[in-house]
């Protein structure tokens, strides 16, 4: 946005999640597994303006786009979750394709509108001089992962694959799956093995062309027929503890096997992830 300048991010530590509860005879609590909460974000900065009119448009501009409400008709998939992309250093460029400014993302939505100040000698006064109003806004991550480079791996037109998925980040990496899948009188199914994770998709009989997406960072998994998207969260089993493939810090390990069927998808049939950090 012309006329805007970030001055400051403050980026906010994750907080732990977990169930606990006091013992009922001893000192301490009894504790569950513990996960990652939200991580919030703040955003300063200054806005700039050629005159108080100027000023005060770029303020409404800022204004709607950082409106909780207008993020979420945005972009409603993601509930409103945007990418927000910066660069950091880094000196261990072999570790980042040979690149000492790396660029990651984290996903954000405002938790409320920016707040402004108006301070009168920075909004002219009398003589319409140094046009400046300071801002901040909060901005929550609902997965406090930073994630950096985009990774792929074919699944089309073969029946069994394997292979380690790249993940050079310090956190697990949660796999999006797409399968296309030609029109069928019979269905096929194809097992998984990642990370811990045991997952069978079995395919719908359908006598149109249909699209499979197994969204691991959105935890949900959709066919889409006829440009008509629904969630079909039956059409997978699970063997293991672990239910949503990711890929852990490092890589992993994984196999891609037909275990019923005698088709295999279409292309451009595919498993993505963005490595990710903490």
């Amino acid at each position: 946005m012309a006329g805007c300048q970030i001055t400051n991010v403050v980026w906010h530590g994750a907080q732990r999640v977990a169930y606990t509860e006091p013992r009922a005879r001893g000192d301490g609590l009894d504790a569950n597994d513990s996960y990652l909460g939200p991580r919030r974000v703040t955003l300063t900065g200054v806005l700039y303006g050629s005159s108080i009119g100027d000023l005060e448009d770029r303020k409404q501009q800022l204004r709607a786009l950082f409106t909780p409400t207008l993020a979420y008709q945005a972009d409603p998939t993601n509930r409103g979750y945007h990418p927000f992309y910066f660069y950091r250093n880094t000196a261990l460029p072999n570790d980042f394709d040979n690149l000492d400014s790396v660029q990651f993302f984290i996903n954000l939505i405002p938790l409320s509108q920016p707040t402004f100040t108006d301070n009168r000698m920075r909004t002219g006064d009398v003589d319409e001089l140094g046009l400046a109003a300071p801002w901040q806004v909060e901005l929550e991550a609902r997965d406090p992962r930073f994630y950096y480079a985009l990774n792929g791996a074919t699944l089309a037109s073969s029946t069994s694959l394997s292979g380690t998925l790249q993940n050079r980040g310090d956190y697990p990496a949660p796999l999006v799956i797409t399968l296309y899948v030609n029109a069928a009188a019979a269905s096929i199914a194809f097992q998984l093995l990642v990370n811990g994770c045991d997952m069978t998709i079995t395919t719908p009989v359908n006598a149109a062309a249909q699209v499979i997406t197994i969204d691991s960072y959105r935890k949900i998994i959709e066919i889409t027929v006829n440009g008509l998207t629904t969630t079909r969260m039956d059409i997978a089993t699970f063997d293991s503890l672990r239910m949503w493939p990711e890929v852990a810090p490092g890589g992993s390990a994984f196999t891609w096997t037909r275990t019923s069927g005698s088709t295999t998808f279409a292309s451009p049939s595919a498993a993505a992830w963005y490595e990710a950090f903490a």
